[in-house]
């Protein structure tokens, strides 16, 4: 009787042939785990809506440049990730004069990770023309674009930011 090192060494090509079926199943099974397991390049919610609505965003950002408005933006720290932060949004036209009377929402969009959307109203601060106060949710330090829509006038204004947050 042969031993066994003899009889695996004689047909060492069935087991090979074993181990690449064996090594392409468990790769195959680890990829296809990891693509169900993140779900942050999953489709941006209501993505059909800002597809209709494109031309009309495209005109009101358009109608923000062309009027010379800029914003700022500062995010305040936060002591935990899922606390919101007050943002405090500035607008200036052309000749650096602030833009009172602005009705809208912030929206901050982490590009990295869509589920991480979020907005809020703004609301000017009283005393200070052209400063516009919000709490928003900003979970993640990176890079993140606010999209300012607002109206003033019964015109509508678009303004994207895009900055880097601290926690």
């Amino acid at each position: 009787m042969k031993p066994v090192a003899l009889r695996i060494r004689e047909n060492a090509w069935p087991i090979g042939i074993a181990l690449v079926v064996a090594a392409f199943f468990t790769i195959d099974g680890a990829l296809i785990f990891t693509a169900f397991r993140d779900k942050a390049t999953a489709a941006e919610d209501n993505y059909y809506d800002k597809a209709v609505q494109y031309d009309r965003l495209k005109a009101s950002t358009i109608r923000s440049s062309e009027a010379g408005w800029t914003a700022e933006l500062s995010v305040a720290e936060s002591p935990l990730p899922g606390m919101p932060r007050r943002v405090d949004v500035v607008v200036h036209d052309r000749n650096g004069l602030p833009v009172s009377g602005l009705r809208g929402t912030l929206t901050a969009v982490r590009p990295a990770d869509v589920r991480l959307t979020n907005s809020a109203t703004i609301v000017p601060v009283p005393g200070e023309e052209g400063r516009y106060r919000l709490l928003l949710k900003v979970p993640a330090r990176g890079l993140w674009e606010f999209q300012l829509d607002a109206e003033k006038a019964g015109d509508a204004y678009r303004m994207v930011i895009r900055q880097d947050v601290a926690l």
